[in-house]
């Protein structure tokens, strides 16, 4: 995998600065971090604001549908960061061609590393903005996660949770629904492409359905996920924990989880 950028190196971005409404068009680049599909630079302004950069790993680009699971990433992250409790997506840019999306910087990372520190009043108040923010996305355009995990929830500076992380997000059609579909239109948004019986997701916190690949998923499997992630909070550790994926995945299908009390 090619390294698109390194650390200390300066990125003349003018079509960035352009969307910032800054006055420079230098940044910094600080930190890496690696993701499924993408990797994100922590890149820094002439101001000292720092942003998030996620491009696609450059093994995937010759991929046709990991380039298309990509781009309809970037659409929905565009389009739903109206919403106060998603991650803001600040401007899509391309980088010698390359589609990137530049987005707000979180200051205290991701729940996977508070989760087990949260207090009762900070662990509830984020699941509350995360669950507003799911609830309204699927009222307005019928759009489940299908990876919700503390990993996929950033943390601002001030404590404030939002849901990140696109990648795996489904539309959910009309005759899933079981009635018409009068949300908004999402342009050039289509379902997303999987085939029946593949697994998509995080496999420890990933609902029956999902790990079964059945075609009917809706917006119960985020429920689940939700669950799990709360599990954690509660007991230290997600439901179901084992050495491997197809022990987990039996888990889930099986197993009752221990009780918490």
């Amino acid at each position: 995998m090619i390294e698109y950028f390194y650390p200390n190196q300066e990125l003349i971005l003018p079509e960035l600065a352009g969307h910032l409404d800054i006055g420079s068009d230098k940044f910094i680049v600080v930190q890496r971090f690696d993701g499924g599909m993408g990797t994100c630079y922590r890149i820094v302004d002439a101001q000292g604001t720092s942003y998030a950069l996620k491009v696609i790993h450059s093994d995937l680009l010759l991929d046709e549908k990991s380039i298309y699971r990509y781009n309809e990433e970037l659409k929905l992250w565009l389009t739903f960061s109206a919403c106060d409790g998603v991650a803001e997506a600040k401007s899509i840019i391309k980088i010698n061609e390359i589609p990137c999306v530049v987005s707000s910087w979180m200051e205290n990372g991701d729940m996977s590393t508070l989760i087990t520190d949260m207090n009762p009043r900070t662990f509830y108040t984020s699941m509350d903005r995360i669950i507003t923010a799911l609830k309204w996305v699927y009222d307005n355009y019928k759009v489940i996660h299908r990876d919700l995990k503390p990993g996929n929830i950033l943390i601002d500076k001030d404590n404030k949770a939002y849901v990140a992380d696109w990648g795996l997000a489904k539309l959910i059609s009309a005759s899933e629904q079981g009635k018409k579909n009068d949300s908004r239109e999402l342009a050039g948004i289509t379902p997303y492409l999987t085939q029946q019986g593949t697994f998509v997701g995080t496999v420890l916190y990933a609902s029956p359905e999902q790990l079964l690949g059945l075609p009917n998923i809706d917006f119960r499997s985020d429920i689940y996920s939700l669950g799990c992630i709360m599990y954690q909070w509660e007991t230290g550790k997600p439901p179901f924990v084992a050495k491997t994926i197809q022990e987990i995945a039996s888990g889930h299908l099986y197993t009752k989880p221990s009780k918490i009390g």
